[in-house]
């Protein structure tokens, strides 16, 4: 992280915080598996309970109406 702030000269550290995230999202197998997640896993969450359902919307697998019942 250290060397892409000093590539860049921005910090980065909040984007790969998001970046990790997504990529949480990407490899869950379940739903249920983010509700637990989002609830009690203690992190702090820098996705917007929106962006987590946008990410969620590209899995084929889960159905659309499940994403938007979700309370994040």
């Amino acid at each position: 992280m250290n060397h892409l702030t000093e590539i860049t000269g921005q910090p980065v550290r909040d984007k790969s915080h998001r970046l990790r995230q997504m990529v949480t999202i990407l490899t869950l197998e379940t739903l249920d598996e983010l509700a637990d997640a989002w609830e009690n896993d203690g992190l702090t969450w820098r996705l917007t309970g929106g962006e987590v359902k946008a990410v969620l919307s590209q899995r084929v697998e889960f159905d659309r109406q499940q994403i938007s019942a979700l309370t994040l």
